[in-house]
Protein backbone atom coordinates (compact mmCIF):
# COMPACT_ATOMS: atom_id res chain seq x y z
CA UNK A 1 0.00 0.00 0.00
CA UNK A 2 1.12 3.73 -0.97
CA UNK A 3 -0.59 6.35 0.39
CA UNK A 4 0.43 9.61 -1.67
CA UNK A 5 0.19 13.47 0.16
CA UNK A 6 -2.80 15.95 -1.11
CA UNK A 7 0.10 17.56 -2.45
CA UNK A 8 1.69 14.87 -4.26
CA UNK A 9 -1.70 13.81 -5.70
CA UNK A 10 -2.29 17.74 -6.45
CA UNK A 11 0.57 17.83 -8.63
CA UNK A 12 -0.35 14.60 -10.75
CA UNK A 13 -3.20 16.53 -11.46
CA UNK A 14 -1.67 20.13 -12.19
CA UNK A 15 0.96 18.23 -14.84
CA UNK A 16 -1.80 16.49 -16.80
CA UNK A 17 -4.46 19.45 -16.63
CA UNK A 18 -8.40 18.20 -15.44
CA UNK A 19 -10.93 18.45 -17.68
CA UNK A 20 -12.27 21.29 -18.57
CA UNK A 21 -15.15 22.58 -16.20
CA UNK A 22 -12.85 21.29 -13.35
CA UNK A 23 -10.43 22.16 -10.92
CA UNK A 24 -7.75 20.63 -9.21
CA UNK A 25 -8.81 21.11 -5.77
CA UNK A 26 -12.07 19.10 -6.69
CA UNK A 27 -9.98 16.51 -8.05
CA UNK A 28 -7.46 16.36 -4.79
CA UNK A 29 -11.00 16.32 -2.90
CA UNK A 30 -12.85 13.61 -5.34
CA UNK A 31 -9.63 11.35 -4.39
CA UNK A 32 -9.52 11.90 -0.74
CA UNK A 33 -13.27 11.02 -0.42
CA UNK A 34 -12.54 7.70 -2.41
CA UNK A 35 -9.22 5.89 -1.74
CA UNK A 36 -7.89 8.73 1.23
CA UNK A 37 -4.59 9.05 -1.42
CA UNK A 38 -3.88 5.28 -1.23
CA UNK A 39 -2.71 3.75 -4.50
CA UNK A 40 -3.88 0.44 -4.06
CA UNK A 41 -7.23 1.57 -2.88
CA UNK A 42 -9.85 -1.29 -3.73
CA UNK A 43 -13.54 -0.84 -3.39
CA UNK A 44 -15.63 -2.91 -0.99
CA UNK A 45 -17.14 -4.57 -3.99
CA UNK A 46 -14.03 -5.52 -5.58
CA UNK A 47 -15.15 -3.49 -8.73
CA UNK A 48 -13.23 -0.20 -8.69
CA UNK A 49 -8.95 0.54 -7.73
CA UNK A 50 -6.96 2.98 -6.84
CA UNK A 51 -6.82 6.64 -6.09
CA UNK A 52 -9.70 7.67 -7.80
CA UNK A 53 -11.31 4.46 -8.02
CA UNK A 54 -11.69 3.45 -11.62
CA UNK A 55 -14.45 0.38 -12.16
CA UNK A 56 -12.02 -1.77 -14.63
CA UNK A 57 -14.39 -3.85 -15.49
CA UNK A 58 -16.56 -0.75 -16.62
CA UNK A 59 -13.99 0.93 -18.40
CA UNK A 60 -11.99 -1.54 -19.53
CA UNK A 61 -11.71 -0.31 -23.16
CA UNK A 62 -9.67 2.60 -21.76
CA UNK A 63 -7.00 0.06 -20.03
CA UNK A 64 -4.77 -1.49 -22.09
CA UNK A 65 -4.38 -4.28 -19.58
CA UNK A 66 -7.76 -5.09 -18.87
CA UNK A 67 -7.66 -6.68 -22.59
CA UNK A 68 -5.30 -9.21 -20.91
CA UNK A 69 -7.22 -9.16 -18.15
CA UNK A 70 -9.10 -7.65 -15.14
CA UNK A 71 -6.31 -8.62 -13.01
CA UNK A 72 -4.05 -7.01 -14.88
CA UNK A 73 -6.36 -3.95 -15.40
CA UNK A 74 -6.43 -3.32 -11.32
CA UNK A 75 -2.65 -3.83 -11.45
CA UNK A 76 -2.24 -0.99 -13.74
CA UNK A 77 -4.69 0.97 -11.99
CA UNK A 78 -2.80 1.18 -9.21
CA UNK A 79 -0.33 3.44 -11.01
CA UNK A 80 -1.69 6.61 -9.77
CA UNK A 81 -0.50 8.41 -13.02
CA UNK A 82 -2.76 5.91 -14.94
CA UNK A 83 -5.27 6.25 -12.82
CA UNK A 84 -5.28 9.77 -13.06
CA UNK A 85 -5.10 9.50 -17.09
CA UNK A 86 -8.34 7.39 -17.26
CA UNK A 87 -10.25 9.49 -14.83
CA UNK A 88 -10.07 12.16 -16.88
CA UNK A 89 -11.62 9.94 -19.80
CA UNK A 90 -13.92 8.74 -17.63
CA UNK A 91 -14.90 12.42 -16.72
CA UNK A 92 -14.82 12.99 -20.01
CA UNK A 93 -17.38 10.35 -21.50
CA UNK A 94 -19.66 10.90 -18.58
CA UNK A 95 -19.97 14.70 -18.66
CA UNK A 96 -19.94 14.75 -14.78
CA UNK A 97 -18.93 13.96 -11.76
CA UNK A 98 -22.11 10.93 -12.05
CA UNK A 99 -19.63 7.78 -12.09
CA UNK A 100 -17.63 8.90 -8.82
CA UNK A 101 -20.29 8.12 -5.75
CA UNK A 102 -18.29 10.28 -3.06
CA UNK A 103 -19.54 13.38 -5.13
CA UNK A 104 -22.34 14.23 -3.80
CA UNK A 105 -24.55 16.92 -5.64
CA UNK A 106 -23.40 18.26 -9.12
CA UNK A 107 -19.86 19.07 -7.75
CA UNK A 108 -17.42 18.05 -5.14
CA UNK A 109 -17.51 19.85 -1.90
CA UNK A 110 -13.79 21.17 -1.52
CA UNK A 111 -12.16 21.08 1.96
CA UNK A 112 -9.21 22.91 3.26
CA UNK A 113 -7.00 19.55 2.15
CA UNK A 114 -7.50 19.97 -0.97
CA UNK A 115 -7.56 23.54 -1.33
CA UNK A 116 -4.18 23.93 0.54
CA UNK A 117 -3.08 20.87 -1.85
CA UNK A 118 -3.96 22.60 -4.96
CA UNK A 119 -2.30 26.21 -3.82
CA UNK A 120 1.01 24.04 -3.58
CA UNK A 121 1.30 21.19 -5.50
CA UNK A 122 4.64 19.08 -4.78
CA UNK A 123 5.44 17.51 -8.40
CA UNK A 124 7.43 14.83 -7.30
CA UNK A 125 5.14 11.52 -8.42
CA UNK A 126 4.00 13.36 -11.92
CA UNK A 127 7.91 13.59 -12.83
CA UNK A 128 7.76 9.92 -13.13
CA UNK A 129 5.29 10.25 -15.61
CA UNK A 130 7.03 9.30 -18.43
CA UNK A 131 4.58 6.45 -19.07
CA UNK A 132 1.51 8.43 -19.25
CA UNK A 133 0.87 9.47 -22.69
CA UNK A 134 -1.38 11.05 -24.26
CA UNK A 135 -0.32 10.92 -27.63
CA UNK A 136 -0.27 7.37 -27.59
CA UNK A 137 -1.75 5.33 -30.46
CA UNK A 138 -5.41 5.28 -29.44
CA UNK A 139 -4.72 8.29 -26.92
CA UNK A 140 -4.19 5.02 -24.26
CA UNK A 141 -0.73 5.32 -21.84
CA UNK A 142 1.71 3.12 -22.07
CA UNK A 143 2.46 0.83 -18.90
CA UNK A 144 3.99 2.99 -16.41
CA UNK A 145 7.99 2.07 -15.34
CA UNK A 146 7.66 -0.07 -12.18
CA UNK A 147 3.98 -1.33 -12.95
CA UNK A 148 4.05 -5.11 -13.51
CA UNK A 149 1.07 -6.81 -15.41
CA UNK A 150 0.11 -9.78 -13.17
CA UNK A 151 -1.60 -13.33 -14.85
CA UNK A 152 -5.34 -13.73 -13.75
CA UNK A 153 -3.89 -16.58 -11.99
CA UNK A 154 -2.12 -13.95 -9.73
CA UNK A 155 -5.65 -13.50 -7.53
CA UNK A 156 -6.26 -17.01 -6.98
CA UNK A 157 -2.41 -18.09 -6.95
CA UNK A 158 -1.97 -19.02 -3.01
CA UNK A 159 -5.21 -21.19 -2.62
CA UNK A 160 -4.47 -23.31 -6.52
CA UNK A 161 -0.57 -23.20 -4.80
CA UNK A 162 -1.71 -24.82 -1.31
CA UNK A 163 -3.98 -27.44 -3.56
CA UNK A 164 -1.25 -28.20 -5.88
CA UNK A 165 0.98 -29.13 -2.84
CA UNK A 166 -1.40 -30.85 -1.21
CA UNK A 167 -1.71 -33.18 -4.98
CA UNK A 168 2.22 -33.65 -5.01
CA UNK A 169 2.28 -34.84 -1.49
CA UNK A 170 -0.53 -37.10 -2.57
CA UNK A 171 1.07 -38.24 -5.82
CA UNK A 172 4.63 -38.52 -3.01
CA UNK A 173 3.46 -40.91 -0.60
CA UNK A 174 1.26 -43.35 -3.79
CA UNK A 175 4.15 -42.90 -5.70
CA UNK A 176 6.56 -44.89 -2.69
CA UNK A 177 3.89 -46.99 -1.65
CA UNK A 178 3.66 -48.45 -5.31
CA UNK A 179 7.76 -48.66 -5.63
CA UNK A 180 7.55 -50.65 -2.29
CA UNK A 181 5.02 -52.56 -3.28
CA UNK A 182 6.65 -53.13 -7.14
CA UNK A 183 9.96 -54.27 -5.09
CA UNK A 184 9.54 -58.47 -4.78
CA UNK A 185 12.55 -57.90 -2.07
CA UNK A 186 9.99 -56.32 0.67
CA UNK A 187 7.83 -59.30 0.15
CA UNK A 188 10.29 -61.51 0.73
CA UNK A 189 10.65 -59.63 4.17
CA UNK A 190 7.40 -59.58 4.60
CA UNK A 191 7.52 -63.38 4.21
CA UNK A 192 10.39 -63.50 6.64
CA UNK A 193 8.69 -61.41 9.21
CA UNK A 194 5.06 -63.71 8.75
CA UNK A 195 6.88 -66.75 8.95
CA UNK A 196 8.98 -66.03 11.86
CA UNK A 197 5.47 -64.82 13.56
CA UNK A 198 3.86 -67.85 13.16
CA UNK A 199 6.61 -70.08 14.43
CA UNK A 200 7.13 -67.80 17.49
CA UNK A 201 3.86 -68.66 18.05
CA UNK A 202 3.36 -72.68 17.24
CA UNK A 203 6.62 -72.89 19.45
CA UNK A 204 4.69 -70.53 22.59
CA UNK A 205 1.47 -73.21 21.61
CA UNK A 206 3.76 -76.32 21.50
CA UNK A 207 5.43 -75.12 25.18
CA UNK A 208 2.22 -74.67 26.38
CA UNK A 209 0.46 -78.19 25.80
CA UNK A 210 4.01 -79.78 27.14
CA UNK A 211 3.40 -77.74 30.30
CA UNK A 212 -0.27 -78.57 30.63
CA UNK A 213 0.42 -82.02 29.83
CA UNK A 214 3.59 -82.45 32.29
CA UNK A 215 1.41 -80.70 35.06
CA UNK A 216 -1.62 -83.55 34.25
CA UNK A 217 0.49 -86.76 34.46
CA UNK A 218 2.74 -84.60 37.91
CA UNK A 219 -1.03 -84.57 39.72
CA UNK A 220 -2.22 -88.15 38.72
CA UNK A 221 1.49 -89.87 39.73
CA UNK A 222 0.86 -87.74 43.49
CA UNK A 223 -2.54 -89.44 43.65
CA UNK A 224 -1.25 -93.18 42.95
CA UNK A 225 1.42 -92.37 45.87
CA UNK A 226 -1.03 -91.55 48.48
CA UNK A 227 -2.41 -94.79 48.41
CA UNK A 228 -0.70 -98.16 49.80
CA UNK A 229 -1.01 -101.13 47.76
CA UNK A 230 -3.58 -104.11 49.07
CA UNK A 231 -4.78 -100.96 51.31
CA UNK A 232 -8.33 -101.59 51.64
CA UNK A 233 -10.92 -99.00 52.32
CA UNK A 234 -10.20 -96.54 55.66
CA UNK A 235 -13.61 -97.45 58.15
CA UNK A 236 -14.83 -95.09 60.22
CA UNK A 237 -13.41 -95.11 63.90
CA UNK A 238 -15.90 -95.30 66.64
CA UNK A 239 -15.40 -93.88 70.19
Amino acid sequence: MTVLTAAQVAGIVTAQPPPSGTTVAQWVQVALDESGFDTDALSPTGCCRGIWQINVSAHRAKIPEASVSIANGHQAMKSPLRNWYVARQVYTEARGWRPWSAVHGPKPTVGNIAANAAAHPDFSIARQGGGVDPTNTGGAAAPEQGVEAESILDVVRSPIDAVMDGLRALVDVVNRVGSWVSDPHNWTRVGYVVGGGLLVVAAGAAIAADTRAGQAVTGAVGTVATRRPGAGPMRQRRE
